[in-house]
């Protein structure tokens, strides 16, 4: 991939069928959000990716900067679930964060970004 084309938005569960990844490539979109329903879920939309030659910023709960002090390693373990999927891209660690929730963010996408530099930490930030 040169250039990721993002899909934006998390792929419902509902919509985890061949003819809907089939569709999203023919688009031009490279990469999409995963849903965040559960691991499984997740699992088998980077499944169908593969298949289309799609990428994937995973989306689970446990990348979400919280400010625990466990939370970097909630965000590792989940990562080593998706890491070695070849349609994973990186980790949607969170959307928009506050002021105060950017070193929470940092935290995490440090953890992230370590133990997996050939995989995206991603943030959206509020323009």
């Amino acid at each position: 991939m040169t250039f990721p084309i993002i899909g934006w938005a998390k792929l419902p569960k509902e919509q985890t069928t061949p003819e809907v990844f089939e569709n999203i490539a023919k688009c031009g979109i490279n990469v999409f959000m995963t849903c965040d329903d559960s691991p499984e879920a997740a699992k088998a939309q980077l499944d169908l990716a593969e298949k289309s030659g799609l990428k994937a910023l995973v989306t689970d709960p446990r990348f979400t900067p919280t400010g625990e002090t466990e939370c970097e390693e909630k965000s590792l373990m989940a990562a080593k679930e998706y890491a070695v999927h070849p349609a994973c891209f990186g980790f949607n660690v969170c959307d928009e964060p506050v002021r105060n929730g950017f070193e929470n963010a940092s935290r995490v996408i440090t953890a992230l970004r370590t133990e997996y530099p050939d995989k995206v930490a991603y943030i959206n930030g509020l323009g």
